[in-house]
């Protein structure tokens, strides 16, 4: 949905995936733009994270993709996780130890975005499910290392006093 809602904002084509056709449907409605032959935004984390030009792989699932995607997220030091910024701002203070301020950077905001997001079906979000299955399957990987990494935090914070 996200990328739906960055691409209402662009009108630039939005990477070139609909070049000429935003303009036209400024409110292009959520399951025509994931359905649309030219949309290749799906499972968009697994593919940035085997860094290849995800517009060009193959949008069948592929099980060695998110196995590499993986492997590379654990030879990350750190990462974050955005729906856990206050924790993710402290794992990254500990990782590269430095003391955390009491300054927490604000979520993102975008003033532009209405939020149209209740006019999804249900038949559109179990789509946008199917069409990012290893998206899915990543985040729940990526979580469990979050915490991993949070617990070894915690648990040398503590050793410490």
């Amino acid at each position: 949905m996200s990328e739906w809602m960055h691409c209402r904002n662009k009108m630039h084509g939005c990477w070139g995936q609909f070049s000429g056709m935003f303009k036209e449907k400024e409110l292009w409605p959520y399951g025509e733009f994931i359905t649309h032959p030219r949309f290749q935004g799906n499972d968009r984390h697994v593919k940035l994270l085997v860094q290849e030009n995800f517009y060009t792989l193959n949008n069948s699932k592929n099980t060695e993709l998110l196995q590499a995607a993986k492997e590379n997220l654990l030879k990350l030091t750190f990462f974050s996780l955005k729906d856990q910024d206050e924790l993710s701002y402290k794992l990254l203070a500990h990782t590269f130890l430095t003391q955390p301020t009491k300054t927490i950077f604000p979520k993102h905001i975008n003033p532009r975005v209405e939020g149209h997001v209740d006019n999804v079906t249900n038949d559109e979000v179990l789509k946008t499910r199917e069409l990012n299955e290893m998206d899915m399957n990543f985040y729940c990987f990526a979580v469990a290392l979050f915490n991993q990494r949070v617990t070894q935090m915690d648990n040398w914070l503590a050793s410490r006093g």
